[in-house]
């Protein structure tokens, strides 16, 4: 049996990814000038990721094992948060903020999708 604060440490990447780009990216977005709306598309867009995750669940259920597709996204999560940190934010760099925004989301819904009935994530 697994403890439950072990599922809380699972689902932390998603949460921390998550939490920045509806959190703290649209507050430093505007603090760098970015207009509200503009900000807010952003966060649309990188939030839209969690409306699309039913065609990845059944991709990562008949492919690789669930362990790997947490560690999949819990690095891709990672590396997409560590750009966003790292990005001058400017306005003509809008597509890109947008792809990386959209790619963290992703990750971190890969971090928390259910493992299927019978298997766990920690062996």
């Amino acid at each position: 049996m697994t403890a439950p604060i072990t599922f809380f440490f699972l689902v932390l990447p998603y949460g921390i990814s998550s939490g920045f780009v509806s959190i703290t990216l649209p507050f430093v977005l505007v603090r760098a000038g970015f207009p509200v709306a503009l900000a807010a598309s952003i966060v649309a867009v990188g939030v839209s990721a969690n409306l699309w995750r039913f065609l990845w669940g059944p991709v990562a259920d008949l492919t690789l094992t669930t362990r790997r597709w947490y560690f999949i996204g819990l690095g891709t999560a990672a590396i997409t948060l560590l750009i966003l940190g790292l990005i001058p934010f400017q306005q003509n760099a809008i597509p890109f903020l947008m792809t990386v925004v959209f790619v963290s989301q992703v990750a971190g819904t890969l971090c928390a999708i259910r493992p299927p009935t019978g298997s766990t994530i920690v062996r």
